[in-house]
């Protein structure tokens, strides 16, 4: 498929809305497995089970709009990852693996909200109101998961600096 106008524009966001969101879901085994605190264990166990709805709503966009998604695959993760390794290679901490992980989970969460805004107004701009109130309902989760995870962010952060007030770890 070649992307020709704002309507083939949209369904690539959404196809690549929906492979980055697959992604994540593939790497957060991993991130669970790292996590050294319990609060950063259930907030990556909860974003498991909430991601399977995010993909299941944009499925329901593609049957709105009467396509398939287009076969796209979002490389966001394979940075993030490549970066991970490069970091890991530092040999740090696992509660300072944990803490990174928290960092570039921030980061991703900013993102996808910022991508759902842009597919939300370009389906507004289209017409298709149905599509977008469903793409705000994905917007709507992936704000609470940003807070949670800045809250859980925070937290373990705190207990680390109030444990190592010494150099080479600032918050």
């Amino acid at each position: 498929m070649s992307i020709n106008d704002a309507r083939d524009l949209l369904i690539y966001e959404l196809s690549s809305l929906r492979s980055l969101e697959q992604s994540i879901l593939a790497d957060l085994p991993n991130k669970v497995r790292e996590c050294t605190s319990e609060q950063c264990r259930t907030l990556f166990q909860r974003d498991q089970q909430e991601i399977p709805r995010e993909v299941r709503n944009l499925d329901q966009c593609f049957q709105i709009l009467g396509v398939q998604p287009m076969s796209v695959v979002n490389h966001t993760l394979e940075g993030m990852v490549a970066d991970k390794q490069s970091f890991l290679q530092e040999n740090p901490p696992p509660e300072l693996v944990e803490l990174y992980n928290l960092d570039t989970t921030a980061k991703l969460e900013q993102m996808e909200v910022a991508a759902y805004r842009s597919a939300i107004n370009t389906a507004e701009h289209l017409g298709e109101h149905e599509c977008a109130r469903v793409l705000r309902e994905n917007l709507r989760l992936e704000e609470q998961e940003s807070r949670d995870v800045d809250q859980v962010f925070h937290e373990v952060g705190s207990r680390i600096a109030g444990r190592d007030r010494g150099p080479g770890l600032t918050l």
